[in-house]
């Protein structure tokens, strides 16, 4: 978790939908963080950047152009690989000093489920704590009250903002999210068990555009890694050695 000041924390294949779901509000003009990003994302060798992505689709499931998600898997898939490698790469660019303080707060940025509540506040769904965020940013001001994302903060300068690579889940699955949330940590479910099967699952709410969300948003189809085929067909497919998901 953030070690905050107290003054920012309080206490493969292409997808036709057949239903039309409201599309995300459009991207503004490129911001200074996604500038620094893709300029960090330079610096990690062609390797690196593959072991990275095919890990991050391990958790997360596969993607590709084809896919109506990729763009914003592309963006959390940035911030996955630059979050774990800003300590290594800021001695080899020259920064002004907003982007200076964003590298800083980089390395400890905190990777969670979030729900937009008013006045800018950040709710974590994992656990009690609730932040004072700025939606300055153009990434950031997409979010509305009442959005639910799986993204990252982090702590720049005194300012607690939002990194772009956000992945918001449909309205119609809060409900049933928020029930297997409940139920996940009542079963000390690991954080990242918790995360990465949530964006499996909104991986398959996409697919199967005519599958109601509660049948996909379930408890028991956390761990399961199939996203081509519906949670209950692929609920026994999980790989040699996956995690039990138990925190310890």
């Amino acid at each position: 978790m953030l070690a905050l000041p107290s003054s920012t924390r309080d206490q493969r294949e292409p997808v036709q939908p057949s239903r039309p779901r409201p599309p995300p509000p459009p991207m503004a003009a490129p911001h200074l963080i996604e500038l620094l990003i893709e300029r960090l994302l330079g610096l990690v060798a062609r390797d690196d950047y593959d072991l990275a992505r095919a890990g991050f689709e391990r958790r997360g499931g596969a993607f590709s152009a084809l896919d109506t998600w990729n763009e914003e898997r592309l963006r959390a898939l940035a911030d996955d690989i630059v979050v774990t490698r800003a300590a290594s790469l800021q001695t080899s660019l020259t920064l002004q000093p907003e982007e200076h303080a964003w590298l800083v707060g980089m390395p400890t940025a905190e990777r969670s489920l979030f729900v937009v509540e008013e006045n800018e506040r950040l709710r974590c769904l994992l656990g009690d704590a609730v932040y004072r965020a700025t939606f300055a940013d153009a990434p950031s001001a997409r979010l509305r009250v009442g959005d639910i994302f799986d993204g990252r903060i982090a702590l720049v300068g005194e300012v607690i903002r939002v990194l772009p690579g956000m992945i918001f889940h449909a309205e119609e699955a809060h409900q049933s999210l928020r029930a297997l949330v409940q139920q996940a940590r009542a079963q000390g479910t690991a954080h990242d068990v918790i995360l990465d099967g949530l964006m499996r699952m909104r991986m398959r709410h996409d697919r199967f555009v005519s599958i109601h969300a509660r049948h996909i948003y379930r408890f028991e189809s956390l761990e399961v890694v199939e996203i081509k085929a519906a949670s209950w067909k692929a609920r026994d497919k999980k790989p040699a050695g996956f995690p039990s998901g138990k925190k310890g």
